[in-house]
């Protein structure tokens, strides 16, 4: 039993600022896991990418290619079977039906775009950041002494986990293609 005149242990500087780091770190890969979960239900659940060449498994996925807006709006065009003349204007107007579908097929391909730029960035740094993320907090889970501190460790360890099954599931790095 602590006498009347013994101090409760304090928590070193050295300590804060490692559990500080931590939840730093959590907040960056919860935001990118966050980040790419909000772009890919933009884009119609594009991930976990299922594309494969000839529509056969064993050839693996097919490159995940962007598409500037000229090139899809010509793509659209092609499909819908609208001409372009040479100075650039279509061959017959388009039907408020159709001018509601180009819009809602270029804005999914905006949104694929975002998604596929997000995951080739920051969805890649996801994989070291998430692991770097995981072993400190199990460490400083395991050294620090007080159950308080214990489960305050334990929330970026979560994260972590948690990131990962995302970044996992969805694929990021076999989604692209490579």
């Amino acid at each position: 039993m602590p006498e009347a005149g013994d101090q409760p242990a304090r928590i070193g500087r050295g300590r804060i600022a490692m559990i500080a780091g931590l939840y730093v770190l959590a907040a960056l890969a919860a935001f990118i896991c966050a980040r790419i979960e909000y772009l890919n239900a933009k884009a119609d659940g594009k991930l976990p990418r299922r594309e494969f060449r000839d529509g056969d498994s064993s050839h693996g996925l097919t490159k995940w290619r962007a598409m500037g807006p000229n090139t899809a709006r010509l793509t659209w065009y092609r499909f819908h079977e609208v001409e372009l003349r040479e100075d650039g204007s279509l061959s017959r107007a388009l039907s408020a039906e159709e001018q509601r579908d180009l819009g809602q097929f270029m804005g999914r391909m905006e949104a694929n775009d975002r998604l596929r730029s997000c995951v080739e960035t920051y969805g890649l740094v996801q994989y070291p950041l998430v692991i770097v993320l995981f072993f400190a907090a199990l460490v400083m889970t395991i050294i620090v002494g007080r159950i308080g501190l214990r489960l305050i460790c334990s929330v970026p360890l979560l994260i972590a986990v948690g990131c990962a099954a995302f970044m996992f599931h969805r694929a990021y790095f076999t989604s692209l293609g490579w």
